[in-house]
């Protein structure tokens, strides 16, 4: 079993790293845009996520 994988779309992963290291950059993904629609099938839900620390 090999654990090669083929880049997508000819992405070079250390390439892009480097790239965004040496320029001061995040990455963005154009197929996977940083948005709602990347992350909900039709709307977000209605109630807002907060984080809840427990006390002691």
């Amino acid at each position: 079993m090999s654990s090669f994988v083929a880049p997508f779309k000819n992405q070079q992963y250390f390439d892009l790293k480097n790239y965004c290291i040496k320029n001061k950059k995040l990455f963005e993904d154009p197929e996977f845009p940083a948005n709602n629609s990347s992350l909900f099938y039709r709307q977000p839900p209605q109630s807002s996520v907060r984080c809840v620390m427990e006390s002691r």
